[in-house]
Protein backbone atom coordinates (compact mmCIF):
# COMPACT_ATOMS: atom_id res chain seq x y z
CA UNK A 1 0.00 0.00 0.00
CA UNK A 2 1.19 3.80 -0.50
CA UNK A 3 3.68 2.36 -2.55
CA UNK A 4 5.41 4.51 -5.51
CA UNK A 5 7.40 3.61 -8.57
CA UNK A 6 11.09 4.37 -8.47
CA UNK A 7 12.16 7.22 -10.26
CA UNK A 8 15.72 7.99 -12.43
CA UNK A 9 17.19 11.20 -10.85
CA UNK A 10 19.12 12.46 -13.37
CA UNK A 11 22.17 14.20 -11.44
CA UNK A 12 24.29 14.98 -14.98
CA UNK A 13 21.21 17.49 -15.55
CA UNK A 14 21.91 19.55 -11.80
CA UNK A 15 24.67 22.25 -12.19
CA UNK A 16 28.23 22.19 -11.24
CA UNK A 17 29.74 19.55 -8.35
CA UNK A 18 25.91 18.50 -7.55
CA UNK A 19 26.05 16.48 -10.73
CA UNK A 20 28.46 14.30 -9.21
CA UNK A 21 27.98 10.57 -8.46
CA UNK A 22 28.42 11.11 -4.13
CA UNK A 23 28.08 14.85 -3.29
CA UNK A 24 26.04 15.27 -0.84
CA UNK A 25 26.66 19.35 0.13
CA UNK A 26 28.51 21.88 -1.07
CA UNK A 27 32.73 21.82 -0.09
CA UNK A 28 32.93 23.37 3.14
CA UNK A 29 32.80 22.83 7.13
CA UNK A 30 29.85 21.07 8.91
CA UNK A 31 26.77 23.02 9.05
CA UNK A 32 26.75 24.97 11.12
CA UNK A 33 30.24 25.32 13.33
CA UNK A 34 28.42 27.64 15.94
CA UNK A 35 25.09 29.22 16.98
CA UNK A 36 24.06 31.23 19.39
CA UNK A 37 20.40 33.00 19.72
CA UNK A 38 21.47 35.97 22.02
CA UNK A 39 17.85 37.61 23.71
CA UNK A 40 19.04 40.97 23.94
CA UNK A 41 20.49 43.74 21.13
CA UNK A 42 23.71 44.20 23.54
CA UNK A 43 24.12 40.54 23.49
CA UNK A 44 23.54 40.24 20.23
CA UNK A 45 25.70 42.98 19.06
CA UNK A 46 28.59 41.30 21.32
CA UNK A 47 27.77 38.19 19.64
CA UNK A 48 28.76 39.97 15.94
CA UNK A 49 31.61 41.66 17.17
CA UNK A 50 33.10 38.27 17.96
CA UNK A 51 31.76 36.79 14.84
CA UNK A 52 31.75 39.33 11.98
CA UNK A 53 31.69 36.74 9.52
CA UNK A 54 28.57 34.51 11.23
CA UNK A 55 25.60 34.33 9.01
CA UNK A 56 22.22 36.28 10.59
CA UNK A 57 19.18 33.88 10.76
CA UNK A 58 16.14 35.34 10.93
CA UNK A 59 13.22 34.16 9.36
CA UNK A 60 14.83 31.53 7.37
CA UNK A 61 12.96 31.88 4.22
CA UNK A 62 16.06 32.83 2.20
CA UNK A 63 18.74 31.24 4.17
CA UNK A 64 16.32 27.91 4.18
CA UNK A 65 16.97 27.90 0.78
CA UNK A 66 20.44 28.28 0.43
CA UNK A 67 20.68 24.88 2.53
CA UNK A 68 18.06 22.97 0.94
CA UNK A 69 18.08 24.22 -2.90
CA UNK A 70 21.71 25.67 -3.33
CA UNK A 71 23.44 22.83 -0.95
CA UNK A 72 25.56 25.29 1.12
CA UNK A 73 26.98 24.59 4.37
CA UNK A 74 26.87 27.33 6.75
CA UNK A 75 29.36 28.15 9.42
CA UNK A 76 28.80 30.13 12.61
CA UNK A 77 25.38 30.95 12.78
CA UNK A 78 23.66 33.74 14.55
CA UNK A 79 20.02 34.19 15.71
CA UNK A 80 18.28 36.77 15.60
CA UNK A 81 14.51 35.69 16.90
CA UNK A 82 14.81 36.05 20.48
CA UNK A 83 15.76 39.45 20.55
CA UNK A 84 12.54 41.48 21.06
CA UNK A 85 14.26 44.78 20.18
CA UNK A 86 14.25 44.40 16.96
CA UNK A 87 10.70 42.84 16.62
CA UNK A 88 9.55 46.38 18.09
CA UNK A 89 7.50 48.83 16.22
CA UNK A 90 6.49 52.22 16.83
CA UNK A 91 6.13 56.33 16.76
CA UNK A 92 9.20 58.38 18.14
CA UNK A 93 9.37 61.66 17.56
CA UNK A 94 6.87 61.35 14.81
CA UNK A 95 8.56 58.77 12.71
CA UNK A 96 7.35 55.12 12.21
CA UNK A 97 9.91 52.94 13.33
CA UNK A 98 10.33 49.47 12.04
CA UNK A 99 12.99 47.11 13.73
CA UNK A 100 14.36 44.91 11.37
CA UNK A 101 13.25 41.47 13.39
CA UNK A 102 9.37 42.23 12.87
CA UNK A 103 7.63 39.97 10.46
CA UNK A 104 6.48 41.26 7.42
CA UNK A 105 2.91 40.68 8.57
CA UNK A 106 3.24 42.94 11.26
CA UNK A 107 5.78 45.22 9.12
CA UNK A 108 3.18 46.08 6.43
CA UNK A 109 0.12 46.01 9.19
CA UNK A 110 2.20 49.12 10.53
CA UNK A 111 2.86 50.67 7.07
CA UNK A 112 -0.43 50.17 5.79
CA UNK A 113 -1.94 51.91 9.28
CA UNK A 114 -0.30 55.14 8.47
CA UNK A 115 -0.09 54.68 4.78
CA UNK A 116 -3.55 53.30 3.35
CA UNK A 117 -2.51 53.56 -0.13
CA UNK A 118 0.06 50.27 0.51
CA UNK A 119 -2.62 48.15 1.21
CA UNK A 120 -2.78 46.82 -2.19
CA UNK A 121 1.04 45.98 -2.19
CA UNK A 122 0.71 44.47 1.30
CA UNK A 123 -1.73 41.76 0.47
CA UNK A 124 0.36 41.16 -2.45
CA UNK A 125 3.59 40.74 -0.49
CA UNK A 126 4.34 36.68 -0.64
CA UNK A 127 2.39 33.75 0.87
CA UNK A 128 1.12 34.43 4.10
CA UNK A 129 3.65 31.36 5.53
CA UNK A 130 6.43 33.82 4.54
CA UNK A 131 5.24 37.01 5.50
CA UNK A 132 4.50 35.28 8.93
CA UNK A 133 8.06 34.19 8.75
CA UNK A 134 9.92 36.18 7.21
CA UNK A 135 11.64 39.83 8.38
CA UNK A 136 11.25 43.15 7.25
CA UNK A 137 15.11 43.50 7.89
CA UNK A 138 16.07 40.20 6.10
CA UNK A 139 14.05 41.40 3.32
CA UNK A 140 16.20 44.51 2.97
CA UNK A 141 19.30 42.90 4.02
CA UNK A 142 19.71 40.01 1.28
CA UNK A 143 18.32 42.41 -1.44
CA UNK A 144 15.34 40.90 -2.97
CA UNK A 145 16.10 40.23 -7.12
CA UNK A 146 12.34 41.42 -7.47
CA UNK A 147 12.33 44.42 -5.41
CA UNK A 148 10.00 43.65 -2.52
CA UNK A 149 9.53 45.95 0.17
CA UNK A 150 12.48 48.22 -1.38
CA UNK A 151 10.21 50.30 -3.87
CA UNK A 152 7.65 51.46 -1.29
CA UNK A 153 10.41 52.24 1.88
CA UNK A 154 12.13 54.01 -0.96
CA UNK A 155 9.24 55.85 -2.07
CA UNK A 156 8.45 57.14 1.85
CA UNK A 157 11.83 58.22 2.18
CA UNK A 158 12.49 55.77 5.11
CA UNK A 159 15.90 55.06 6.25
CA UNK A 160 18.02 52.49 7.94
CA UNK A 161 19.46 53.48 11.49
CA UNK A 162 22.46 51.33 12.11
CA UNK A 163 24.39 50.38 15.84
CA UNK A 164 27.17 48.03 16.40
CA UNK A 165 28.82 47.92 20.02
CA UNK A 166 31.29 50.91 18.81
CA UNK A 167 28.33 53.29 18.85
CA UNK A 168 25.25 53.53 17.08
CA UNK A 169 26.91 55.37 14.15
CA UNK A 170 29.84 53.01 13.53
CA UNK A 171 28.33 51.46 10.85
CA UNK A 172 30.14 47.73 11.98
CA UNK A 173 27.14 46.00 12.22
CA UNK A 174 23.38 46.59 11.42
CA UNK A 175 20.21 45.49 13.34
CA UNK A 176 17.82 47.80 11.31
CA UNK A 177 14.93 50.23 12.00
CA UNK A 178 12.79 51.84 8.95
CA UNK A 179 12.11 55.41 10.07
CA UNK A 180 9.64 57.57 8.11
CA UNK A 181 8.22 60.95 8.16
CA UNK A 182 5.10 62.40 8.46
CA UNK A 183 3.17 59.13 9.55
CA UNK A 184 -0.47 60.06 9.14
Amino acid sequence: MFELPAAAFDRAALPGPAAQPGHRRAPGPPSPQAASAPRTLDALLAARAESPDATLLAGCTDIGLWVTKQLRDLADVIHLGAVDELKRIDVHDGRLRIGAGASLTAAWSALVAHWPQLAEIAERFASPPIRNAGTLGGNVANGSPIGDSMPALIALGASVELASVRGDDACHWRPCTWATDKPR
